[in-house]
């Protein structure tokens, strides 16, 4: 923003052009007899050249091109214009004329009005004071509808130029044109402002074949696409700096096809493979400019050379213009990112009846039926002959769901495949329906109806119990509890619940006649993809007052006792057993619970060598932190959303310290939940390899939950621990079985 107001400053304050040479000035600065119009001569079909690379995308162009209304010199950047200079040489890739160089470099101070050229698309010209009127204009359209986010002081300009010339791709300034003395080679400069953060300042060099202009390369400058917008575009090069220039080759040299095609074939197919899930697609697709970028660095893969993988580093940061989706095999909506705030409002309102806490998915779901999401894809980066692409997307499934992936494909003739789905780190907390994760890692079950069965039966007798009712309450997102039609046993004590809503936390409860407490109590964790069966008891005895406990209760059980543990070469997997609940409460507000305070804590230790201390980790942990706003409540997949897998090195010089591994890719390191069972993964042979040089021959479960109130010095610790065998398979046939693989149990 700061750039850009200085550039506007800069461009007015040289408006006095210079009509004559100043006495002791260089020649070059002479500007007798110069045209005070431009372009002239053969800088004309040289600004047709520009604007065509610039402004026509396939069929695609703006309605308008924007420009400033004078011809600059240069503004930044470029070679210089004696014989030697001092600093760094000016960089480019081309064989370029001296005579070129220099006459870019030797440009005249003069700045020439720009007439119309007769370009195809309508040229609009616009000068400082326009600027200064166009901002004060849009500063009254701002002020009437107000917004909470920052508005720059230039914010008002862009809101003008969206009303006045609508569909414009952003403002262009265009230096004069250096052209060698024969005139087949030119140098021009041209700056383009995409946003109140986005701009692109480039040289580009041209050559004249057969008496047509065409760009050879493309010389970067000065870049920043931090902010277009709205529907402003970046067309800037795919680079940052004059090193990273780009050499751009003739489509009719390489076989390659236009590149809007093969963009649009390279959108196709990542939708294709994106939006089919277990032999399912959705009934329609929202394309989006709600865009957040990959953070994480591209790992290295075979097929991606070094010049393509720099310049998809830069691509993948900016997002793909609306009007770019393509054609595809169900309908595909395109949603601003300027409307989601109006989803939000709208999901509000449908939130009051469905307490999802998520009024934002809601929304989203509402006003797409039959949509997984919203999508939103990076421009596109292909190799010099367009036979290899790269490209990212970001998938929002929800306020608390998305996946990130990047795409690499190959191109065999005309048709586009995927080689490799590279993803990013994600967020799998769905809450509504029909949105979907599409994570990489995504239950295949996830999205089939949601069950739970099972016989009830008497505690004393064992006997099943016939039609007995049973009381279903339902936990709200916001806490609160309601109860939910009640359902009752057949004659062989069976019930069933179907369609069970996603991510609800249940509870049955089988009252006692008469009396307001209840003769069983059990909860349900329902998570994606469930068709489990919980068989229990209900012990009426209870419901008689009178009935004194004859001896003290049976010593806690040992919840980690049955874990398995498996290493090789290259993964690991260390699977918790199954817990005794599915329902999970966090964040309680006891006494003495303070924000970053370990709540749940989970662990898998082993022995290394005492040279190996403070070198190799010796410890997985995964902490659930405590933060205020609760209680909370939910299935374990919910509690750890979001909670890294750490292994843990032992600080040698410190006091009981430990820290984190560094370089740990929590990609492949990480927790996840299968079938309602902590499993610990390492992926890959490099991620086992620095966490296990030495694969040991036992590890030690162990888990920790802090919630026991102590009146005196607030939360206390319920711990379980036990050491397991590594590689040793457990059995759910007999109780035996299941803990044979436990040291000493």
């Amino acid at each position: 923003m700061v750039f850009s107001c200085a550039v506007f400053a800069a461009i007015a304050s040289t408006s006095s052009a210079q009509v004559g040479r100043t006495p002791g000035a260089p020649p070059w600065t002479d500007t007798t007899g110069e045209s005070p119009i431009y372009p002239v001569g053969e800088a004309i079909p040289v600004y047709r050249a520009v604007l065509d690379l610039l402004y026509l995308d396939g069929d695609r162009r703006p309605p308008v091109i924007v420009m400033w209304d004078t011809a600059e010199r240069r503004f930044g950047g470029g070679p210089c214009p004696i014989a030697k200079c001092p600093g760094p040489k000016w960089s480019h890739k081309s064989k370029i004329d001296t005579s070129t160089i220099l006459a870019f470099a030797r440009l005249s101070p003069k700045r020439p009005g720009i007439r119309d050229f007769g370009y195809p698309i309508p040229l609009v010209f616009i000068s400082n004071d326009d600027v200064h009127r166009m901002t004060a204009d849009g500063n009254e359209i701002l002020a009437e509808h107000p917004r909470q986010d920052y508005q720059s002081p230039i914010a008002g300009f862009w809101a003008e130029l969206d009303r006045k010339y609508h569909g414009a791709w952003g403002v262009s300034v265009m230096s004069k044109v250096g052209l060698n003395k024969g005139q087949t080679q030119a140098l021009v400069q041209i700056y383009q402002w995409c946003g109140i953060a986005c701009r692109s300042n480039e040289i580009l060099f041209l050559k004249k074949t057969a008496g047509r202009w065409r760009v050879v390369e493309r010389i970067p400058s000065d870049i920043n696409i931090d902010q277009p917008s709205g529907i402003l575009r970046y067309v800037g090069p795919s680079g940052t700096t004059a090193s990273e220039s780009e050499i751009l080759v003739p489509d009719s040299k390489t076989g390659a096809p236009p590149e809007a095609t093969a963009r649009a074939a390279v959108y196709r197919a990542v939708l294709d493979s994106l939006y089919f899930f277990q032999g399912e697609r959705p009934k329609t697709v929202v394309w989006t400019d709600y865009f957040l970028p990959a953070f994480d660095s591209l790992p290295r893969r075979p097929g991606i050379d070094r010049s393509l993988a720099r310049k998809f580093n830069f691509l993948r940061t900016i997002r793909a213009p609306l009007d770019t989706r393509p054609s595809y095999r169900v309908p595909l909506f395109t949603l601003p990112m300027d409307s989601v705030a109006g989803l939000k409002v709208r999901g509000v309102a449908l939130d009051s009846v469905a307490h999802t806490g998520k009024p934002l998915d809601l929304g989203l779901s509402k006003r797409y039926p039959g949509a997984w999401g919203m999508v939103s894809m990076s421009r596109v980066a292909f190799n010099t002959a367009r036979s290899t692409a790269l490209v990212y997307s970001f998938h929002f499934c929800g306020e608390h769901c998305y996946n990130k992936d990047t795409w690499l494909l190959k191109r065999i003739g005309r048709r586009w495949t995927i080689v490799d789905r590279i993803p990013s780190l994600g967020e799998s907390d769905l809450q509504v329906e029909p949105l979907r994760y599409l994570g990489l890692d995504a239950n295949p079950n996830a999205y089939r109806p949601r069950r739970v069965q099972g016989v009830v039966t008497d505690y004393t007798t064992g006997k099943p119990l016939s039609f007995l009712d049973i009381n279903i309450k339902r936990v709200l997102y916001s806490g609160a509890e309601v109860s939910d039609p009640p359902i009752r046993t057949d004659a062989a004590g069976h019930y069933m619940l179907n369609n069970l809503p996603l991510g609800a936390t249940l509870t049955m409860l089988v009252p006692c006649t008469g009396q307001p407490h209840a003769a069983q109590i059990q909860g349900i964790g329902v998570m994606p993809g469930m068709d489990t069966t919980i068989n229990f008891p209900v012990d009426f005895t209870v419901c008689d007052t009178t009935v004194v406990a004859k001896s003290e209760p049976p010593p806690p059980l040992n919840l980690v006792s049955g874990g398995q543990a498996f290493i090789s070469n290259d993964s690991a997997r260390f699977v918790f057993p199954q817990q005794p609940t599915q329902a999970y409460e966090w964040d309680v507000p006891l006494k003495g619970a303070y924000p970053g305070g370990a709540e749940y804590m989970w662990g898998v230790q082993w022995e290394i060598a005492d040279s190996a201390a403070g070198e190799s980790p010796y410890l997985l942990w995964l902490i659930k932190r405590w933060k205020a706003g609760g209680p909370r409540n939910g299935p374990l997949k919910q509690l750890i959303a979001g909670v890294h897998l750490e292994p843990m090195v032992e600080c040698t010089t410190c006091d009981g310290v430990v820290f984190e591994a560094p370089g740990t890719d929590h990609s492949r390191v990480f927790a996840t939940v299968e079938k309602g069972q902590l499993i610990f993964i390492i992926r890959g042979a490099d991620a086992v390899s620095r966490i296990f040089p030495k694969i040991p021959t036992t590890v030690t479960f162990s888990q920790t939950v802090r919630q026991t109130p102590l009146p005196e010095y607030g939360p206390g610790d319920v711990s379980s621990s036990q050491r397991v065998l590594v590689n040793c398979r457990n059995s759910d046939e007999t109780p035996e079985a299941r803990h044979r693989c436990d040291v000493n149990h």
